[in-house]
């Protein structure tokens, strides 16, 4: 898969978890090792989604536009 496929991924993977992700539930369900997770992580919040790490988890506090219902609705 693609990164910016992954990117995308990771961000609704964790933005339809309301307790969020730790980076070994991103890595088992985009099946990449946790590094690349991280990665994922950090790459995410560089394109401008709000991602928090909440302990060892990470919730989006916001979504980019590109997520928005509205875009897809």
């Amino acid at each position: 898969m693609p990164r910016l496929e992954r990117l995308y991924r990771v961000a609704l993977l964790i933005h339809r978890s309301p307790s969020g992700m730790t980076t070994g539930e991103i890595a088992r369900e985009c099946d990449v090792s946790v590094d690349t997770a991280l990665r994922d992580v950090n790459g995410i919040e560089q394109l401008g989604f709000g991602v928090v790490k909440d302990g060892r988890r990470y919730v989006l506090r916001h979504i980019a536009p590109v997520l928005s219902p509205r875009v897809w609705g």
